[in-house]
């Protein structure tokens, strides 16, 4: 039984070789080991067959007769290779994996006939631009035998070279097919048309055998090796003009030369024949394929860098120890595929690194000469010169300062100055400019505030870096005058007035508010409850930014006033069109005068006022109720005016859980004997039905889910007492916020 992982498509290349390992056990008889090393395409199948059938057939010509199979078992994990010579690679991601297998052929007997050893597998790639019918094609790779490679028990030629499968259109192509051999026999290299093998029976689990003759792996024992040639494309496309070319394309001492200038997917076929005395030993037939591709790359090495010193990228960092980092600017950066960093600087020291973007650290302060290499080893490839100068911080003084942070007054700077010249920025706008031998002026800032001052060697030492001092001052005064602001300027009880300070609206300062009664309060606007007309002080203690504190007592004395209590009740709540004037009870306490506003742009100062409606709607009525010291209550109720009807139905509800006007449920205003709501969707589809006018619609669907907002149809079919049944009809508009 073969044992296989699976049936893997797109084989782009094989080629097969032997070594003699002596007589076998039999006359007149060798062992032979087979290497078979097959290329696919990993881009579209990573699985391999463990084990692949390898067969054995001896005849002359094109005439053979099966001798015998042996099974090849896999010799190596499959090995990607990637092509790091051509552009082309760094523009499509194409690979290849060498697959290896090994066989022994025992006890071949040697004969006067040639051996045929073979391996046949479909399918090629259906993108191939040379052949006929790709998809359907398969390959054979082989190997001949001739009597007078058996009898010396010979070796072929070895190839441990792996070819590309991608190369650049109008880019000079050198394949490098070359062998070697231990016996040193000579070896020549011919262009000639690949096999094709096996058919496409069994491919991809489809229908047939693939051990059939017409199968993707045809069983040797069946299937003795036509040795049928592929179909070239057209009439220009041949053995020895296997893809266009610019160039004529050679094979010489097994060196192909091509300049491509056709894009596409193409295959062609080399016949590699050994030779001892002039006598045929071997032939190889090694399959291969490529694809020629437009590369239009434009890689330029580049870095971030301070300044160019001598036409030389510069980079300046400070003090030794630290890490470097460099950043890599690069056009096309994602053609590269590797970095290469090199520096050499004082005492010989030598630091490398492979990352993207450079970090590392240097054990030494000085200059290093290096290069960047991008690509190196490819044909696009790139690099440039780079210098990289670590200098030592230069020492820039302590900022010392003499000033007051509880005012605005002048700040003193008190800075030691040494050989070189210093700029201080005050933070304000303000450089001054020092040197050895100045004087250090008082600085006066404008306003309140956080200042950074920053102070920068100017002029000194040209290899030293500059080195930046800092210092922060917070410069907060209280202010002149603390003035008291209340929201209202009459105090009543019970009420709530709000304390705050007219002249700072600035928040980092920290305020402390204490009544005389014992309460304290913090924030920058407080609130503070009344409760009785006890008479109070109050005092604030005012904290700055900058630590400065204040304290104030208010020359005002809270007076709170006794505040009224307005009440009323509505006497007639069935208000409609028929009966339209409200009618109202005044039940307020401690008031002087009093102010109605009914909800309809009237109002009235009268002590129970009656007032009539002239059309339908919800009305806010509210009542002033005022004392002369100048403390005001208030209420407010909703009154109702239907129109002359005994149902009052709504027209708007918003089911959204607030627990108001949740449900459209139509007001019955007198006795009834039979209810009924349907509400219907625009399209006519019913989406609720009830008989209990306690109950209305949700505004659900029935199937529980929430019906969108818009306009429904409502139909409301009703019988008041001593009256006939009737159908009201008309919409409601859900509204969901």
């Amino acid at each position: 039984m073969v044992n296989q992982l699976a049936y893997s498509e797109h084989i782009v290349g094989g080629l097969i070789s032997y070594e003699c390992q002596g007589p076998g056990a039999i006359p007149n008889s060798n062992t032979y080991k087979l290497t078979i090393r097959l290329f696919y395409d990993c881009s579209n199948d990573n699985s391999y067959e463990r084990n692949i059938e390898i067969g054995t057939f001896k005849g002359t010509g094109n005439t053979y007769a099966f001798h015998s199979k042996t099974t090849a078992a896999i010799d190596l994990n499959p090995a990607l290779f990637e092509y790091t010579k051509s552009c082309a690679d760094l523009i499509r991601d194409v690979c290849v994996n060498v697959v290896t297998y090994t066989a022994f052929v025992r006890d071949l007997p040697i004969i006067s006939e040639n051996y045929l050893i073979s391996y046949e597998r479909c399918c090629r790639n259906i993108t191939i631009s040379n052949i006929t019918d790709p998809g359907r094609t398969g390959s054979t790779v082989a190997l001949l035998l001739t009597p007078e490679s058996q009898r010396p028990c010979n070796s072929s030629p070895q190839f441990e070279n792996t070819l590309p499968i991608v190369a650049c259109l109008d880019e000079e192509l050198q394949l490098n097919l070359k062998g070697t051999d231990k016996e040193d026999d000579d070896i020549t290299y011919e262009l000639c048309t690949p096999f094709s093998g096996g058919g496409p029976r069994g491919l991809g689990g489809g229908a047939g055998n693939p051990k059939e003759c017409g199968g993707i792996s045809p069983d040797p024992a069946l299937c003795v090796p036509l040795l049928k040639e592929v179909n070239w494309v057209g009439t220009n496309i041949n053995a020895l003009i296997p893809f266009p070319s610019s160039i004529p394309i050679t094979l010489s001492g097994g060196l192909l030369k091509a300049k491509p200038n056709v894009a596409g997917q193409f295959i062609l076929g080399v016949c590699i024949k050994e030779y001892r005395n002039g006598l045929l030993m071997t032939v190889q037939y090694r399959d291969l394929q490529f694809n020629f591709v437009p590369c239009n790359i434009n890689l330029k090495a580049e870095v971030h860098y301070d300044q160019i010193e001598d036409g030389v990228p510069t980079i300046i960092r400070c003090e030794a120890n630290s890490v470097v980092k460099i950043i890599n600017t690069s056009q096309d950066s994602q053609y590269i595929k590797k970095v290469h960093w090199e520096f050499t600087g004082p005492q010989g020291i030598k630091i490398s690194d492979s990352a993207f973007h450079f970090s590392k650290s240097f054990p030494l302060g000085g200059i290093y000469n290096g290069r960047m290499y991008i690509n190196r080893g490819y044909n696009c490839s790139d690099s440039i010169n780079l210098k990289l100068k670590i200098n030592p911080q230069a020492d820039v003084p302590a900022i010392n300062l003499i000033y007051d942070s509880c005012s605005v007054g002048p700040v003193l700077p008190d800075i030691p100055i040494k050989d070189s010249t210093y700029v201080l920025d005050y933070g304000d706008g303000i450089l001054d400019t020092f040197s050895n031998g100045s004087t250090l002026l008082p600085h006066q800032y404008k306003n309140a505030g956080t200042y950074t001052l920053k102070l920068n060697l100017l002029k000194g030492n040209e290899s030293y870096c500059a080195q930046e001092i800092t210092r922060t001052i917070r410069l907060y005064p209280p202010p002149a005058l603390v003035s008291l602001s209340l929201n209202d300027s009459t105090i009543c009880y019970p009420g709530t007035i709000q304390f705050s300070i007219k002249e700072i609206i600035d928040t980092t300062y920290r305020f402390i508010w204490r009544l005389s009664d014992g309460r304290s309060f913090a924030g920058f606007k407080v609130n503070a409850i009344f409760t009785s007309p006890e008479q109070l002080r109050l005092s604030l203690t005012l904290i700055t930014p900058s630590g400065c504190v204040v304290d104030k007592t208010f020359d005002k004395i809270l007076v709170p006033s006794e505040k009224p209590s307005a009440d009323f009740e509505i006497e007639n709540t069935d208000l409609t069109l028929k009966n339209p004037v409200l009618k109202l009870v005044n039940k307020s306490k401690k008031a002087d005068t009093y102010r109605w506003d009914f909800g309809d742009n009237t109002s009235s100062i009268a002590l129970a006022p009656t007032h009539p409606y002239n059309r339908t709607g919800i009305f806010t009525v509210t009542l002033y109720a005022m004392k002369d010291n100048g403390c005001v209550d208030s209420l407010s109720k909703n009154v109702i005016l239907r129109a002359n009807s005994d149902i009052y139905v709504p027209n708007i509800f918003t089911p959204n859980g607030d627990g108001q006007n949740d449900e459209f449920i139509p007001n019955i205003l007198a006795a009834y004997t039979e209810y009924k709501l349907n509400v219907f969707n625009r399209w006519g589809g019913l989406v609720f039905s009830g008989t209990d006018p306690a109950y209305g619609w949700d505004g659900n669907n029935p199937t529980g889910q929430m019906a969108p907002p818009g306009v429904y149809i409502y139909e409301i079919l009703i019988s008041i007492a001593d009256q006939s049944s009737k159908l009201i009809k008309g919409s409601i508009t859900l509204i969901r916020n």
